[in-house]
């Protein structure tokens, strides 16, 4: 679970990264950030559905193989068709990140945002015990009432 959540933190960094690149001086890249920010709020309305239809129809290790499948498609993919984006005459991320660390601001907004998201993990890994345990929902039916609370936080 670290190794996929890191994966998955890194190529999100990175896909944000690459349209700052690319797009920071052309309108396109308002476009952009807006789909990409519209992907990452349906991902988790979407994701336990499929993920509930795949496991009762093909079985919970059938899961684990497409999400697997799905990750090497994505890394060769990005392999062969990523390159870097950011300008050779920028200035060493090392030194321009220093200033921001030691920033008081940083620091507030950093822990804010860490504690508000650490609330909505404990949320989403308790919720299948309550739901699907407690109230006995089905597997497909707790992930249709998970992604309602997906769909209202867009």
């Amino acid at each position: 679970r670290l190794l996929q959540a890191v994966g998955a933190s890194a190529m999100l960094v990175a896909t944000f990264a690459t349209v700052r690149d690319v797009y920071a001086n052309r309108p396109e890249g308002v476009v952009i950030y807006g789909l990409f920010t519209s992907i990452l709020a349906f991902v988790p309305a979407l994701g336990p559905i499929a993920g509930a239809l795949i496991g009762e129809f093909l079985g919970w290790q059938a899961i684990f193989i497409t999400l697997a499948i799905l990750a090497m498609l994505a890394l060769l993919n990005a392999g062969f068709r990523w390159h870097e984006t950011r300008p050779l005459d920028q200035v060493k991320t090392r030194r321009s990140v220093l200033p921001i660390f030691a920033s008081p601001a940083f620091w507030v907004y950093t822990v804010g945002f860490s504690a508000g998201m650490g609330t909505f993990f404990v949320f989403f890994s308790t919720a299948p015990r309550v739901l699907i345990g407690q109230a006995e929902y089905s597997e497909i039916g707790f992930s249709f009432a998970f992604a309602t609370v997906a769909l209202v936080m867009i």
